[in-house]
């Protein structure tokens, strides 16, 4: 299996993001990796900040992280969960998003992940992705969707 890694341009710009953020959270211990579900619901693990440089290679999640159902249990009928052994992919640190916590900021930070196919296109099951295609989709109709 090919596998997508941080250029490393952008590892450098992690790495850098990364002394940034420790440099103004010192005292930072953990952090919550994480991407969301078709739920809108954060997926994720919490790892220990001396692991947080590591990232700069990726980690591993399986794809039916993104069809789980409201009650945490993958939706098989997506045939993304046992059907297909639920293989873990690479997902990879969006660049920009490591933040603090709202809940104990000086010691909690979280991260989101995104997850690219092996021909470097974005996941067609991340939430992210589809709502950038029905935007896209917009746009080419001349609708410029707004949130207020």
């Amino acid at each position: 299996m090919n596998h997508l890694y941080l250029t490393s341009q952008d590892a450098d710009q992690f790495l850098l993001e990364v002394n940034q953020y420790l440099n103004k959270y010192p005292t930072t211990e953990h952090i919550d990796i994480c991407l969301h579900d078709l739920n809108g619901h954060l997926r994720g693990k919490r790892i220990d900040i001396k692991s947080l440089k590591n990232l700069s290679k990726g980690c591993y999640f399986p794809l039916s992280i993104y069809v789980m159902n409201l009650d945490g249990k993958v939706i098989e009928e997506s045939g993304l969960g046992k059907y297909m052994d639920e293989p873990d992919y690479l997902y990879l640190p969006i660049l920009g998003s490591l933040r603090p916590c709202a809940n104990q900021s000086e010691k909690h930070a979280q991260m989101y992940l995104t997850r690219k196919s092996e021909n470097g296109s974005d996941c067609i099951f991340e939430p992210r992705n589809i709502l950038k295609r029905i935007l896209l989709t917009l746009n080419q109709m001349n609708y410029f969707p707004v949130m207020a």
